[in-house]
């Protein structure tokens, strides 16, 4: 119930970051509105007990964006579940449909999204590639590999409708405005430039059920 609760209040954080009004965030406009609400009410004389409630709902409110945006807007549980090493490997390039959270990269910025519907699959070279899709028509991506991978951990993901099985991946980027690395297409790098890697990183795939997230993470690998 705790883990749910948390889930739903990070969604309200995150819808009042992500709707803009005039070009800034919802949330901005509600906590100007709110302290100049505040400073009428104290200048028109309110009871003392509604002005402090007043003032305890815009300290919990910014309380709450600070720590969603801190931890991603994700609320993240690990289950300890046992990595598949009896599964067979999904062959190259076979795509399997996920959910995404985290910050996801172009060339030149990076964007974060929220269960966003994203694709998985691996390529010859060895890459593993998520590609998510942040409008119609418009994606961001994320790539690692063994050298880059530093953990992949099971659990579930928490929202208003209750836990998702995920996996928490995290790796040190060699794509997008962190790692600077010079690329020849959106899959294949420039082998002749060392790899510039950034600093670790944590994306999250979301599953329909713990049987597509143990392929995932067969495929993936347990570093």
């Amino acid at each position: 119930m705790f883990y749910h609760l948390q889930g739903t209040l990070f969604f309200i954080a995150y819808r009042l970051t992500e709707v803009r009004l005039l070009e800034l965030p919802l949330s901005f406009w509600l906590g100007v509105g709110g302290w100049l609400l505040a400073g009428w009410g104290w200048l028109s004389g309110w009871p003392g007990l509604l002005l402090g409630l007043l003032l305890v709902l815009l300290l919990g409110g910014w309380l709450l964006l600070w720590w969603a945006r801190r931890r991603e807007f994700t609320v993240f549980v690990a289950d300890g579940a046992a990595f598949p090493a009896g599964l067979a490997v999904l062959p190259f390039n076979e795509r399997v449909m996920v959910g995404a959270n985290g910050r996801f990269s172009l060339v030149n910025r990076d964007s974060f999204v929220w269960q966003r519907p994203a694709d998985y699959w691996q390529v010859p070279l060895g890459e593993h590639v998520v590609m998510v899709a942040e409008r119609p028509g418009r994606y961001l991506y994320q790539f690692f590999d063994d050298a880059s991978l530093l953990a992949v951990q099971p659990g579930q993901v928490f929202d208003w409708q209750g836990g998702r099985s995920a996996l928490a991946v995290t790796f040190c980027p060699f794509w997008g405005p962190q790692a600077r690395q010079p690329a020849l297409s959106q899959f294949q790098f420039d082998e002749a430039e060392p790899v510039a890697l950034g600093p670790p990183r944590t994306v999250y795939l979301l599953f329909d059920s713990p049987a597509q997230r143990q392929q995932v993470w067969r495929q993936i690998g347990n570093p």
